[in-house]
């Protein structure tokens, strides 16, 4: 893998761009259990 995943929360910053060219960064939360 070319990350490693680690236990808990893990916010990840999320990029979008529309169709419009506006960008738009949302983040989403995963959760790691083992």
């Amino acid at each position: 893998l070319p990350y490693q995943l680690v236990e808990g929360d893990q916010e990840l910053p999320i990029r979008t761009i529309d169709k419009a060219g506006n960008e738009n960064v949302t983040s989403i939360k995963l959760r790691w259990e083992p």
